[in-house]
């Protein structure tokens, strides 16, 4: 996974298991393979005013973003040919991670 540190400070925790990704003492935990579309996916973390953390743009503070590509696609072999859609690379995976509040 790329990191990118968005600014100065410190960041969210966060543990990473195959295409899991879990924030914050979990928090809240994403399978990034199953967000995984035809179309790059962008998503946005956030603390809530209950200093919950949450996805989209319910929040009021940002905690991090990431970006997934696109699925990519691989010939099928077999008898019938085709595109077979290949695992998510989490190499191709961006994290991007702003500093937090204290406290």
């Amino acid at each position: 996974m790329i990191i990118v540190d968005k600014n100065e400070g410190r960041k969210i925790g966060y543990t990473e298991e195959e295409t899991v990704i879990t924030f914050g003492n979990s928090e809240l935990t994403l399978n990034l393979a199953e967000l995984q579309e035809e179309e790059p996916v962008h998503v946005t973390i956030c603390y809530t005013k209950r200093h919950t953390l949450t996805t989209g743009r319910g929040g009021i503070t940002y905690v991090a973003e990431i970006d997934i590509p696109a699925i990519e696609y691989t010939e099928s072999q077999g008898e019938e040919g085709g595109m077979e859609p290949l695992p998510l690379d989490m190499e191709k995976v961006t994290l991007t991670l702003w500093a937090i509040e204290e406290g």
